[in-house]
């Protein structure tokens, strides 16, 4: 049984505060660990600024290695998006949970429906992130 200050996830309410500060945000971004992952994909393989990011000391890098995460975060978006597009065709193309046949199993249907949202929303994310990208917001 949950205790009272835990929600169905086991979050409790201090975590569900930080989340929905996160998630309240005006802007769609990239986590801050998406980030630094593709800041340090574009480092020079012995790179003397490993050890002050891996302390959490160093976050920006050099005008160049920005550039091509921003390149890199586009790249990844731009391929979940087709992906969303092409898990929506794919949704389309069998036709489940589109009609209203009623000896389709709904526990299908339903299953179905919530398939299309998430790519719905991975896909649209992804969309917002490129825009932002586009006009040239930076990520933490």
């Amino acid at each position: 049984m949950l205790a009272v200050s835990d929600d169905l996830w086991g979050r409790r309410e201090s975590d569900r505060v930080r989340q929905n500060i996160f998630e309240s945000q005006t802007t769609v971004h990239p986590s801050h660990g998406l980030m630094m992952t593709l800041r340090i994909l574009h480092l020079p393989e012995n790179s003397d600024k490993l050890a002050a990011i891996k302390d959490g000391a160093l976050t920006y890098i050099s005008p160049g290695n920005e550039g091509a995460a921003m390149r890199s975060l586009r790249t990844v978006c731009q391929r979940v998006s087709e992906a969303s597009v092409g898990g929506l065709d794919k949704l389309a193309e069998i036709g489940v949970g589109e009609d209203e046949d009623e000896d389709e199993d709904e526990q299908r249907k339903a299953a179905v429906g919530m398939v299309r949202a998430l790519w719905e929303e991975e896909g649209g994310i992804a969309r917002e992130v490129m825009r932002a990208v586009e006009r040239g917001e930076r990520f933490a």
